[in-house]
């Protein structure tokens, strides 16, 4: 084999007999693929050749496949630039990543140069799934390209190089030369290593992502980020995507100033190498987007959700998986304006391509459903939001465990609903569904029961059951301290809600504890312009008006007005509650009253 694809051969032997299962891509030539096929098919492996066995793309085609295959751990998929000839058989490859790596086997996939370019540009989200990305060159001959596989005289000819070359390092120079030559491929296996380390650390840091355990996850990238800047410089493709994924965590502990100078950085570096229209710069604009909508900026969030749109229509198609994620996301960006017919036209146009591309029966059909019906519940159309919520719990139920915690938030979604219609018996039995299923769970670090608690005291709280209410809300702050702390937003609201039943409960000096701490804890997190610090500090208002204390309530009101005409608009609910609150005040003084 040639000296230049050594570390390739390497890279496979690791694959087939150490690697578990994942997704891995070659870059060949194709006589080159055919070569590691003869290297290698004497072992356990299994071969496709779509070159043999002509065809598009069919995930459905390649389980068949594997799954006759059960002892075999590792396959190869060769000429996979064959699989591939349209747009459509792209997308059908984007969408069938998560089903690939659920297959728990070694996928290796091997393309041309040409090939890899196509996936490159269109095949986005099945790249960001890819463990390792091998390149093989071609074999050189007098300037010319050897087309032919190895030949029964290689050993020959390497032999006689080798004896050309011990000649040569007969000199001083020569000899100095080679040494440089070794040093040069040290330093070069270094850079290598040094690189698989911080690859692995951010694979860790995406696995305590994905548990919500965000200050684990930091620290990994923080170490990657080092190796990244010192071995490829701040303006390396790599590195932009560790000071991404460091702004997706900032986001995560509201930490909102640093996730903004970092997207904002790997912004600046992207466009530079890739230019507008490329899926990564709209990944940056949605999570930018993300970070004002954490901030309560919807103004600049609209507008860069929108941008991140436009591109992946432009780029990737209105279908794509990341196009109908930031349209979600910008639907939500609506809900929290009050702007729910805008965000139903959205999240219809959205559930109907997520039926299309995936079907009914699908996690994701569910949850879109869910989405809507929340929009439909804001706007008061009861009868559509349960038929849809019905159906997120009928998909969920079915493809679930029924212990799954999917399956409890649907239904403390469909207990929300009956609440907003006082089927009250209805709720409650809901909720109590809910709040078992979680009990359920092995490990109790999902927030959803705090939810469910919240959720059950309120109804009690309409009922003027306080006591039990009391009981539940308390029970939700233990949980929300426990997994998230005491400086988090939702424990700050938790708090809010615990203020708000002393407060009906007329026990004033433990309400305005409450929500002077609830505030505090929101402000300094989230800043005191967005909307839940203002909710919370509002509450604190009405608690001085009910008490009589106009002055304090008219402070605060007056300066919470222009922040919410600002952020939430001058027609939001909460803008006009404190308006008309504070207009009222000001009569009652200047009448005298």
């Amino acid at each position: 084999m040639s000296e230049r694809n050594q570390d390739g051969y390497q890279t496979l032997g690791w694959i087939i007999n150490q690697s578990e299962n994942g997704l891995f891509l070659v870059i060949a030539e194709e006589p080159i693929q055919q070569e590691i096929v003869e290297v290698y098919r004497g072992g356990m492996i299994g071969v496709y050749d779509y070159r043999r066995t002509p065809g598009a793309f069919s995930f459905i085609d390649l389980k068949a496949w594997v799954d006759e295959q059960e002892n075999v751990r590792t396959f190869f998929i060769v000429n996979f630039q064959f699989a591939i000839p349209g747009q459509q058989d792209i997308d059908r490859l984007n969408f069938s990543r998560d089903m690939l790596t659920g297959l728990g086997r070694n996928l290796v996939f091997f393309t041309t140069p040409y090939g890899d370019d196509r996936l490159a540009k269109g095949a986005y989200d099945f790249y960001s799934f890819l463990k390792i990305r091998i390149t093989f060159h071609e074999y050189m001959a007098d300037g010319r390209k050897d087309s032919a596989i190895l030949s029964l005289d290689t050993e020959a000819k390497e032999q006689e190089a080798g004896q050309q070359e011990a000649a040569l390092e007969e000199t001083d120079g020569q000899r100095e030369a080679l040494k440089e030559a070794q040093k040069e491929e040290r330093k070069e296996e270094d850079i290598k290593h040094r690189l698989q380390e911080a690859y692995a650390l951010r694979k860790q840091a995406e696995e305590y992502s994905d548990e919500a355990d965000d200050r684990e996850s930091l620290g990994l990238l923080l170490k990657a980020r080092s190796i990244y800047e010192e071995v490829l410089g701040i303006e390396h493709l790599e590195t932009t995507s560790v000071y991404y994924d460091l702004a997706n965590t900032y986001r995560n502990m509201y930490a909102y100033r640093l996730a903004e100078e970092l997207c904002s950085k790997a912004l600046d570096i992207r466009r530079k190498i890739l230019g507008e229209n490329h899926p990564d710069i709209a990944a940056c604009y949605n999570a930018l987007s993300q970070i004002y909508k954490g901030q309560g900026k919807y103004r600049e969030a609209e507008e860069l959700c929108q941008k991140a749109i436009l591109i992946c229509e432009a780029v990737l198609g209105k279908e794509h998986p990341m196009t109908t994620e930031y349209r979600n996301n910008l639907a939500v960006i609506y809900d929290e304006q009050g702007k729910y017919a805008e965000a139903g036209k959205i999240k219809e146009q959205v559930l109907n391509i997520v039926i299309k591309v995936l079907g009914e029966k699908h996690i994701n059909t569910a949850a879109s459903y869910g989405n809507l019906a929340y929009a439909y519940l804001e706007q008061g159309k009861y009868e559509d939001a349960e038929k849809l919520l019905k159906k997120a719990l009928a998909i969920r139920e079915e493809i679930l465990d029924e212990n799954h915690p999917d399956v409890a938030r649907s239904y403390n979604a469909l207990a929300t609903l009956y609440e907003e219609q006082q089927k009250y018996t209805e709720a409650e039995e809901l909720y109590r569904r809910s709040i078992a299923i979680y009990n359920k769970a092995p490990e109790k670090n999902d927030t959803g029961i705090a939810d469910a608690y919240n959720n059950l005291a309120g109804l009690y709280m309409k009922q003027g059951k306080y006591a039990e209410a009391e009981e539940l809300y308390k029970t939700a702050v233990l949980v929300y301290e426990n997994l998230l702390g005491e400086k988090h937003p939702y424990t700050a609201t938790a708090y809010s809600n615990l203020a708000y039943l002393y407060e009906n409960w007329d026990e004033y000096g433990k309400a305005e504890e409450l929500y002077r701490k609830a505030f505090l804890i929101a402000r300094e997190m989230l800043g005191e312009n967005h909307p839940r610090a203002m909710g919370i500090y509002y509450n604190l208002a009405s608690l001085y008006d009910r008490q009589h204390e106009y002055e304090k309530a008219k402070e605060i009101y007056k300066q919470a007005l222009p922040i919410a005409e600002k952020v939430l608009g001058t027609n939001h609910n909460l803008t006009c509650a404190i308006r008309n609150r504070l207009e009222k005040l000001c009569d009652s003084r200047e009448n005298g009253s």
